[in-house]
């Protein structure tokens, strides 16, 4: 299946009083920090889109495969040291 789209965090509140400097500093650095997290989130989905769209989608027989994924945002490191495989029939 194609990849989802991500659910982005929602943006920042403007402050009630814009004329307060330092509340509208506060605001536009978070506002800045959420730009980054979405565009960040959004170039890792199109890559995903694209490395769904360019891959070989049929695998031969005997092919085995383990996949991890986040939905964090956050990269992530898994290692496999120990894995099983039980053969259903």
């Amino acid at each position: 299946a194609p990849p989802k789209s991500p659910v982005l965090p929602p943006e920042p509140k403007k402050p009630a009083d814009t004329s307060n400097a330092e509340a509208m500093a506060a605001f536009l650095l978070k506002k800045a920090e959420h730009e980054a997290v979405v565009e960040q989130a959004q170039a890792d989905f199109r890559a995903r889109q694209k490395a769904f769209r360019e891959s070989d989608k049929v695998f031969e027989r005997g092919f085995i495969a383990m996949v991890a994924l986040s939905q964090s945002g956050r990269k992530a490191t898994c290692q496999f040291d120990n894995a099983w495989l039980w053969l259903m029939e």
